[in-house]
């Protein structure tokens, strides 16, 4: 808004939400009395700047605009400064702020409460570690995995257990030892159930190094049959591929 006065223009610049023209008109009015009454003469003390200081002209309020000459920028800085300290939101909230804080403040000085609080914080973690292990467990349980990963020309002996007969049979030939390790190297495996308890057995296989050791990681296992391996404490199911069940058993037997 522009208005001429005797010293040039002014311009009003209002920011706020959406107002009716009878609410924006009493508020610029109450803005502009309380401006003439700046107008009195001032007493200050203390140190005094040198600057002048100029009066300000003030344009008359029955020649103000209507609400809708004026772009809608709201009325918010007018309405702050005029409202009571008690209506104005921001200290409303802040007086619950304080009125929450200082309930939890009594509630943990209380002895009884202050314990309860403590044994449900240490709930809640004990829940979270068992809630962690018991997915973490489920993830190693169920993924599958290789039953080995030997190069057949590293193997100089494979020793078969028959667990019908009680005979051993160990195979040295080079071409049954290359079929049965790549038929191994194949293999994926899932864990099925423990093995705890149980006896008896297919073929206990154990397979020997160039260096007379026995091979490292899988080893020592039992074949029961073509799906299924047993290495304690748990029983596997094969999952991919197919072992040679009866190539070894022509072989043993």
């Amino acid at each position: 808004m522009q208005e001429e006065v005797t010293r040039g223009a002014v311009t009003l610049i209002v920011d706020g939400a959406k107002l009716s023209e009878q609410v924006f008109e009493k508020a610029v009015k109450k803005f502009l009395e309380e401006i003439q009454k700046s107008q009195k003469p001032k007493i200050y003390r203390g140190r005094q700047s040198l600057k002048e200081e100029i009066p300000y002209q003030v344009p008359q309020p029955d020649k103000l605009p209507k609400i809708h000459e004026i772009q809608s920028a709201g009325l918010y800085p007018i309405r702050e400064r005029y409202l009571k300290a008690g209506e104005r939101p921001d200290y409303e909230h802040e007086g619950r702020r304080q009125m929450l804080f200082a309930a939890s403040k009594f509630d943990f000085e209380n002895p009884t409460k202050r314990r309860s609080i403590i044994m449900k914080r240490k709930l809640v973690m004990l829940l979270t570690i068992v809630a962690v292990l018991a997915v973490g467990i489920g993830i190693w349980y169920n993924v599958p995995i290789n039953l080995m990963d030997l190069e057949h020309d590293e193997v100089i002996e494979i020793v078969v257990f028959n667990g019908n007969t009680g005979n051993a049979t160990h195979i040295t030939d080079e071409t049954q030892i290359e079929h049965i390790i790549e038929n191994l190297n194949e293999i994926k495996l899932k864990r099925s159930k423990p093995s705890v308890g149980y006896s008896g057995y297919s073929f206990k296989m154990t397979i020997y190094l160039s260096d007379g050791n026995e091979a490292d990681d899988w080893n020592n296992f039992i074949i029961n049959s073509d799906d299924t391996i047993r290495k304690d404490p748990f029983f596997y199911k094969v999952v991919s591929e197919k072992i040679d069940y009866d190539y070894i058993a022509g072989i043993v037997n």
